[in-house]
């Protein structure tokens, strides 16, 4: 007997991949794994530093990443100089020692509100000089076609006190916003509240997708933030006892444009990552989509019909809007569907550590992709996930994360769960905001 819930789930995988125009630019991604690494083991790739002296520095990897990273009145932070080495940082310590925050502190160098959408004030060290705060990082930065030469580009993003907006510099040379330190680094990350996207309603989802949007295309970000701001501006026009069309016309042109924008965008992530091959036999394979009523209209006529019939509803919806405060359609009311291909089960029927892995994976897959993509270096910043997965996955995702050739940070509460990585990553120990790394004495 099938359940309905699976029917669902058909129904979703059923579902043909629309025919996008392709508004990043992107390649056409070939679906081979490279024969480099597909013919290496994992357990290789685990053991080349295993018997690298602890102390010594890591040698020249084909990793780029961060190397420094500084901190000043950040959260519990008064002062942080960190050297890093390794393509693999783990954090470890009690919980509230401080781990979080410094992902949370990397999460900051590129758009948006970072890891835990925290409010620009918020970041400021309670016990600082003031309300300002700072984060700056030295990353390695591949030059031209050869990916085992480098150099260092510094980015750095703060908030001066008394002002009310961030500022951001790449080296010394002050920049408009976080899309130019995107151009030098981009950032994913993965927390313990991501676990519970499916128990909740599809603005946490929204979110999560458009974050590796954004990870793909920088100015995805600018678009939505514009598509957000217009919504609100529409409505206070609204408001007004007579709402004037000669301001409700081009506020609605601009949002259709936006929408068709972030949707495509969508679209074609989804389209990527459900047609990425499966790495990771003991992640499940997933399926992405996003639904909802805006990707309806544009898989039943062209672009241009689209605009045009989502004008007239904007249009025609106008007084409706007007007591709902928002909009009848739009890519704010879609949906991110995930789907376990394996069992064939949409992603809310699955039991809740099963969705943490279904999310993992599409991280993973994520990794494969750009690193085909793109010479830009991905950060992944995975906030306490060691702790939960079974010794299998916690094995199987530290040796992925090495193949991947991206630098991960990882924190957890003990450092025996992060034994599979032995000696290839680098340890540090975090205590009331103090950052020290292991030495051979504590060195397990």
């Amino acid at each position: 007997m099938v359940s309905p819930d699976e029917q669902a789930a058909s129904a979703v995988m059923a579902v043909p991949h629309p025919s996008v125009p392709d508004p990043m630019n992107l390649p056409v991604l070939s679906t081979e794994v490279p024969s480099s690494t597909a013919e290496q083991s994992a357990p290789q790739f685990l053991t080349q530093y295993a018997a690298h002296p602890v102390g010594q520095p890591f040698p020249q990897s084909s990793t780029a990443g961060l190397t420094h990273v500084r901190l000043v009145d950040f959260r519990n932070y008064a002062a942080l100089d960190l050297h890093v080495e390794s393509p693999i940082i783990v954090l470890t310590g009690a919980n509230g020692a401080g781990k979080t925050n410094v992902l949370e502190a990397l999460s900051m160098l590129s758009p948006g509100r970072g890891l835990r959408r925290a409010a620009l004030a918020d970041f400021a060290r309670i016990a600082g000089a003031g309300q300002g705060w700072g984060v700056k990082a030295t990353i390695q930065v591949p030059q031209g076609e050869n990916d085992r030469a480098y150099a260092p580009v510094t980015l750095s993003t703060g908030l001066v006190p008394g002002e009310s907006r961030r500022s951001w510099h790449v080296g010394e040379q002050p920049v408009r916003s976080a899309l130019a330190l995107a151009e030098q680094l981009r950032l994913l990350w993965f927390v313990p509240d991501m676990g519970r996207l499916f128990a909740e309603g599809p603005s946490g989802r929204r979110r999560f997708m458009d974050r590796l949007v954004f990870a793909f295309e920088p100015l995805h970000a600018e678009v939505v933030a514009r598509y957000e701001s217009q919504l609100k501006e529409r409505w206070l026009v609204l408001k007004h006892d007579r709402p004037d069309a000669a301001w409700l016309d081009p506020i609605e042109a601009q949002l259709v444009e936006d929408a068709v924008a972030i949707t495509r965008r969508r679209q074609l992530l989804c389209h990527l990552l459900s047609d990425e091959p499966h790495h990771v036999e003991a992640f499940p394979n997933v399926f992405v989509a996003m639904r909802g009523s805006i990707e309806v209209l544009l898989a039943e006529t062209d672009e241009e019909s689209a605009k045009g019939r989502l004008r007239e509803t904007l249009r025609a919806s106008r007084v409706e809007d007007r007591h709902t405060g928002g909009a009848s359609i739009g890519p704010h009311k879609s949906d991110m569907h995930m789907v376990h291909v394996g069992k064939n089960l949409a992603a809310h029927v699955c039991s809740t550590g099963e969705q943490k892995i279904l999310l993992l994976s599409s991280l993973l897959k994520f990794a494969h992709l750009w690193r085909k993509h793109s010479a830009i270096p991905l950060v992944v910043l995975l906030d306490d996930v060691a702790a939960h997965l079974d010794v299998l996955r916690r094995t199987a995702l530290m040796e992925e994360l090495w193949q991947l050739r991206v630098q991960a940070w990882l924190t957890g509460t003990e450092r025996k769960i992060f034994a599979p990585l032995g000696r290839s990553a680098q340890f540090f120990h975090v205590e009331n905001g103090c950052v020290k790394p292991y030495d051979g004495a504590n060195a397990e």
